[in-house]
């Protein structure tokens, strides 16, 4: 599949789950649906199933984001304040 092609879809499924997180988040999981999604992003619902797969696919999905977006917080902080810490030694000699 040619790069153009991949970064569409890439974009397009990224979009999908933007939209999947915000019905989840304004309705709950059990009200969340594919033909909704499908509906709001004028898709067929068998487009959606092939770009994210089943419902409960997309929840995994949403749920390995939150848990990677805390992860990298996390390492961020980390990092800053190693190099905080390492330049407030550098500084005290």
């Amino acid at each position: 599949m040619p790069t153009s092609l991949c970064a569409n879809k890439a974009l397009r499924k990224e979009r999908l789950l933007s939209i999947a997180r915000e019905l989840i988040s304004n309705n709950g999981f059990e009200a969340f649906t594919i033909n909704e999604l499908a509906s709001k992003e004028q898709l067929s619902i068998p487009t959606v199933h092939n770009l994210l797969g089943k419902k409960s696919n997309i929840f995994e999905q949403l749920i390995v984001e939150i848990v990677d977006n805390k992860i990298m917080g996390i390492y961020r902080t980390y990092s800053t304040y190693r190099i905080s810490a390492h330049l407030t030694r550098g500084v005290a000699r």
